[in-house]
């Protein structure tokens, strides 16, 4: 290994109890300032550990390592899924519900079925960008507002909501309002056109102008069927094709979206495809979900077993 690693050899300690050690310990309180901020082997080295018996650290490791094994297997799980809602979403817009269609042509976006349109997004939506953080939107009003952070795909985390100043007239322009599609304006590659459906869960909630919403025609395109298409196979190749791209970053603006063809059955069988792919979708939610649940709970057995909190009979 070169200089810019180091190894901790383990003395009078369990390897696997010193590894959760250190993946708890805050490294940030041995940072070095300067140009290039690091840690060197003597702040490493003089950090202060509580070290039961090596027959309880045993124990410890075992604890938190079947924690970690369920963790495993559950993002497993998740991997899983979304490998079979990808192609179930690559059946479902392209060729829609299975059997109904036998007469299928060509199009600018690919081979759809013969009684679907392909749309521009501006012709069956509106696009609205959001706030940005200035001075001439700051104002009495505290409000949570929406970030790239908090929209994933297919689904909005709201764990973690941050807020921003704001005034009136701002508050009016900006608001979600439930049935909104969220679309993300950039980042990596693969957070670019990122989106999910906001269900006005918290009110009111504005988006910063890294995020798009996107308020469909209820006549023409059901919101979530405009989401699904965003996160399908073809609508990220649009994306990226459209995209302005730097290093590992890419970017898109409101024109671009508002171009972004889509095919566009009728609304009917729109909610019917809807309501395959939510299915998967529900799964995965449930196991992510899990997977919170699970990396709570290693923390909290970390905070406890660690400290010597808590402690545990020993492994002989």
């Amino acid at each position: 290994m070169d200089n810019n690693i180091m190894a901790l050899t383990p003395l009078r300690v369990v390897s696997e109890f010193l590894y959760y050690w250190s993946t708890s310990f805050d490294m940030a309180t041995l940072v070095q300032p300067g140009a290039l901020p690091s840690v060197n082997q003597q702040g490493v080295g003089q950090a202060a550990l509580l070290l039961p018996p090596i027959g309880e650290q045993r124990k410890i490791a075992a604890i938190l390592s079947s924690v970690d094994e369920a963790i495993e297997k559950t993002q497993g799980v998740i991997d899983q899924v979304q490998v079979v809602k990808k192609g179930l979403m690559q059946e479902l817009l392209t060729r829609g519900l299975p059997g109904r269609h036998k007469k299928f042509k060509q199009t600018e976006i690919g081979e759809i079925p013969a009684s679907w349109e392909v749309v521009e997004l501006q012709d069956v939506a509106t696009v609205r960008t959001g706030i940005a953080k200035n001075k001439k939107n700051a104002g009495d009003q505290s409000l949570p507002y929406l970030r790239v952070a908090n929209v994933q795909d297919g689904y909005v985390d709201l764990r973690e909501l941050k807020t921003i100043r704001v005034n009136t007239e701002s508050v009016s322009r900006y608001e979600l309002r439930a049935g909104d599609v969220l679309f993300t304006e950039g980042g990596d590659a693969d957070k670019l056109g990122r989106g999910a459906v906001w269900d006005g869960s918290v009110s009111p909630c504005l988006h910063q102008n890294h995020v798009f919403a996107v308020a469909t025609h209820a006549d023409r395109l059901c919101p979530w069927f405009l989401s699904y298409y965003g996160s399908s196979e073809r609508g990220k190749k649009y994306f990226l094709d459209s995209a302005k791209q730097t290093t590992n970053l890419a970017s898109i603006n409101s024109t671009q979206l508002k171009e972004l063809r889509i095919p566009l059955p009728s609304v009917d069988e729109q909610r019917a495809v809807i309501a395959r792919i939510s299915l998967v979708q529900a799964r995965i939610a449930n196991d992510i979900a899990a997977l919170d649940q699970l990396t709570t709970v290693k923390q909290a057995l970390m905070s406890v077993l660690l400290t010597g909190e808590l402690r545990v009979n020993p492994t002989p």
